[in-house]
């Protein structure tokens, strides 16, 4: 059998782009537009993965891109799936620039890693290390093909408006370091100093001190921002980026900072 997938964007160049990466790896494909027309696939069609723009427009006519439309697709494949939604990869397309937008585009990523995104890519899309054609070959070590029954949606089902403008669930490459969880901060510390090139979930598990859910989640969000990457190799696992170590050294110079300031 051959894989399927989903590619749900508004850009033509990412359509393009992805569609030459699905196409690299023997996939089949279907494109949608918005975040309606995604929704009415997904009731007629079964996919192995999809890729999902972190904005969308509402419908193909009309609507700004939003945030909430991408959510939208997310709950409906939560809520009509029957716990068998397939994977999805949010493709993301703007870096904000200023600290206060970079806590709203965290917050923006933890919903969507919660609503069952499983990995953020970057457009335009990476051609070297942690490419597209790569997470996917990795995503689907484990997934079976699709073949379960879907809820057909309302033909009268509208979607819910949002007046966020926030486009992208990545952040800045300079980022204030308070915004981390402090989980977050030990996994980053974990994989500092790893020896190994890459570092095992059960391997950070035990060296972070957290749960299975906590430290997957985590590093879901680590991705997402950049601070820790999958490297391609014989060796699973992920590592820590240049910007993870930034973060690291940043966290380091408030500390020793507050200190001073306490003598």
């Amino acid at each position: 059998m051959t894989r399927r997938a989903l590619i749900i964007d508004a850009e033509p160049e990412v359509i393009d782009q992805t569609v030459e990466v699905v196409e690299s790896l023997g996939h089949d494909f279907d494109t949608a537009c918005s975040g309606r027309e995604a929704m009415r696939r997904l009731s007629r069609e079964d996919y192995d993965y999809v890729l999902l723009s972190v904005s969308l427009p509402a419908n193909n006519r009309r609507g700004n891109r939003r945030p909430q439309h991408a959510e939208n697709v997310l709950d409906w494949l939560h809520e009509n799936r029957n716990g068998d939604s397939p994977p999805v990869i949010m493709l993301c397309n703007l870096v904000p620039s200023s600290s206060e937008l970079t806590v709203e585009v965290m917050k923006l990523t933890q919903r969507f890693v919660e609503k069952g995104a499983a990995e953020f890519i970057q457009v335009p899309l990476p051609t070297s290390g942690s490419t597209l054609d790569r997470m996917i070959k990795a995503m689907l070590e484990h997934v079976p093909f699709q073949k379960s029954q879907v809820t057909p949606i309302p033909k009268n089902q509208s979607l819910s408006e949002d007046t966020a403008r926030i486009n992208c669930p990545l952040p800045p490459r300079s980022v204030d370091p308070t915004v981390l969880t402090r989980e977050q901060h030990d996994i980053l510390q974990a994989l500092a100093e790893c020896s190994q090139e890459t570092m095992l979930l059960a391997d950070i598990m035990a060296h972070a001190g957290y749960g299975k859910h906590a430290t997957r989640k985590s590093i879901q969000l680590l991705l997402a921002l950049g601070f820790v990457h999958r490297p391609h190799g014989p060796r699973k696992g992920v590592a820590l980026t240049a910007e993870g170590e930034v973060m690291l050294q940043a966290e380091c110079s408030d500390s020793q900072g507050a200190s001073a300031g306490d003598l």
